[in-house]
């Protein structure tokens, strides 16, 4: 026979093995559920905190990833630009050869017709004159 003392009222009890064993039993299967619950809540925490952490480390990596992206972009727009505004340079160039081009033709032409034309005034002028002074 064993003797157990109370927790709360300090009284003691005898109980025969049997009814011994069965209570150190409860007693035993409490604490280790106690013991389990507070290992699992311990373990999930810690879970949860490295799924947080590696979370985070992969929103930061993802964060410069986007940041780089965003970089080579707006490299790839200034570059646009620059041949863009390359290009809309070069064709204004040319446009403006051509149309120097046309205006020195035009000029050319105008004073060929205009030395052309001189003469052929000259000729209905002295025409005239010959005509005038025959009647």
């Amino acid at each position: 026979m064993s003797e157990i003392r109370c927790p709360k009222c300090g009284q003691v009890f005898t109980v025969n093995e049997d009814d011994y064993a069965a209570i150190l039993n409860q007693v035993r299967t409490h604490e280790f559920e106690q013991e389990l619950n507070s290992r699992v809540a311990a373990a999930k925490e810690a879970d949860s905190k490295d799924a947080q952490l590696r979370l985070t480390q992969a929103v930061s990596e993802k964060e410069k990833e986007i940041a780089a992206l965003n970089e080579q972009l707006n490299n790839l727009k200034e570059s646009t630009a620059l041949e863009t505004n390359s290009k809309v340079a070069k064709s204004m160039i040319c446009n403006t050869f051509t149309v120097t081009g046309a205006i020195s033709s035009l000029c050319e032409k105008s004073s060929d017709f205009n030395t052309q034309k001189k003469p052929q005034k000259r000729i209905h002028s002295s025409t005239s004159q010959k005509a005038g002074l025959s009647l």
